[in-house]
């Protein structure tokens, strides 16, 4: 029996880059993550600049190249 799941495709938007840090340090093996730790300090953690990254509008790493899938 197939069930048909609803979704939705659509641009990532800023407010996105933070999941999108997750997801890319996942497909990263943690390496990413690692890359971050390097640049923060203070209060920043590792995810705070992969999140601060991922808000760039270029680059490759930016949201504006990402995708969403929402069920």
């Amino acid at each position: 029996m197939n069930k048909s799941i609803n979704s939705n495709i659509r641009p990532a938007i800023a407010e996105d880059a933070r999941n999108l840090a997750k997801l890319i340090d996942i497909a990263g093996e943690g390496i990413p993550n690692w890359l971050w730790s390097k640049s923060a300090d203070g209060d920043y953690t590792s995810m705070d600049i992969g999140a601060e990254r991922a808000c760039r509008t270029s680059g490759g790493f930016s949201f504006t190249n990402a995708q969403i899938v929402e069920f």
